[in-house]
């Protein structure tokens, strides 16, 4: 990590580095079945994600399973939002809207800042 980056948003403690509470205070947990569950800010109180981390999870889900929680990924994240999975977790999958930049080690999918109104049933 870049040496600014990391007095910026990290404090030394001991031999260790931790995440600044300015940006512990921005994250939320939440616990749920995010096939079962509705994804949404009314339901989670959560909405307008920059990143969702999905890591090591789809490896255990069908395509149709997948395919329901990348739509209700969608529609949390915000525009240009991104979505990281483990690698090689979506390579055969349909995507919806997402759309996927390849880098050397990984792949992370971001929302682009227009969408097919038809994947959301309605317009956005």
């Amino acid at each position: 990590m870049d040496a600014e980056l990391q007095q910026r948003y990290f404090q030394q403690t001991g031999s260790q580095w931790v995440l600044s509470e300015s940006i512990r205070k921005m994250v939320k947990f939440r616990t749920g079945n995010i096939c079962a569950d509705t994804l949404s800010a009314s339901a989670l109180e959560i909405g307008d994600l920059d990143l969702v981390i999905c890591r090591n999870v789809f490896l255990y889900f069908h395509a149709d399973a997948i395919g329901n929680v990348i739509n209700k990924m969608l529609e949390i994240l915000t525009t240009d939002g991104y979505v990281l999975t483990g690698h090689g977790e979506l390579p055969a999958q349909t995507l919806g809207d997402l759309q996927a930049t390849i880098f050397p080690d990984s792949v992370i999918y971001q929302r682009p800042q227009t969408m097919c109104a038809i994947s959301h049933g309605g317009s956005l």
